[in-house]
């Protein structure tokens, strides 16, 4: 799991420290909660790997989940925003 910011300054990979191991298993779902209170965002994948980052240009970007090398299917989102 990794957070990102985009556009990158250059064409650089994400940073090394912005990144935490996440085993998958293909077709088991991982339960993801995205909690965002002001700049604050804080990620946490099964209860088990968690991460936290600061979003400063929220409000006047996007942001979004993704997935590398890979297919995601996202069902029963909510989003709520402190």
């Amino acid at each position: 799991m990794a957070l990102d910011s985009w556009p990158r300054a250059g064409d650089v990979p994400f940073g090394v420290e912005l990144e935490r191991p996440l085993s998958l298993i293909p077709g088991r779902p991982v339960e993801l909660k995205i909690v965002v209170d002001g700049s604050v965002c804080e990620v946490c994948a099964n209860a088990k790997v968690a991460m936290s980052t600061r979003m400063y240009n929220r409000y006047m970007g996007q942001w979004g989940v993704f997935v590398n090398e890979g297919i995601a299917h996202f069902s029963n989102t909510r989003l709520a925003v402190i």
